[in-house]
């Protein structure tokens, strides 16, 4: 599934839109330069979006040591739990329903 983007008018002739992790520039009519200018990226929506940037790469920094923390130092997790993890093509829990039981 891919999630539209959503551009955001920044300053005169000029739209950003978060991609990713990744900030993109586009001129009003479609154009999209190498890179986002330094006057886009210093307007009041540059800064907005460069610091939902900031915070969303420390959230990801804390989720990722979290979950360091809960494996490194948790208990033992049967193999057979981790063996049924994983993506599930429907979308479906990853680890089927066993927490439910």
């Amino acid at each position: 599934m891919t999630i539209p983007l959503t551009w955001v008018r920044a300053v005169r002739g000029h739209e950003l839109v978060l991609d990713g992790m990744t900030l993109r520039c586009r001129k009003t009519g479609g154009q999209l330069p190498a890179s986002v200018p330094r006057a886009v990226r210093s307007s009041r929506v540059g800064e907005q979006f460069a610091a939902l940037l900031e915070h969303l790469d420390g959230h990801e920094k804390e989720c990722r040591a979290t979950v360091e923390s809960w494996m490194l130092n948790g208990p033992p997790v049967p193999a057979g739990l981790l063996a049924g993890c994983g993506p599930t093509p429907g979308g479906g829990p990853a680890c089927g329903t066993w927490w439910s039981a």
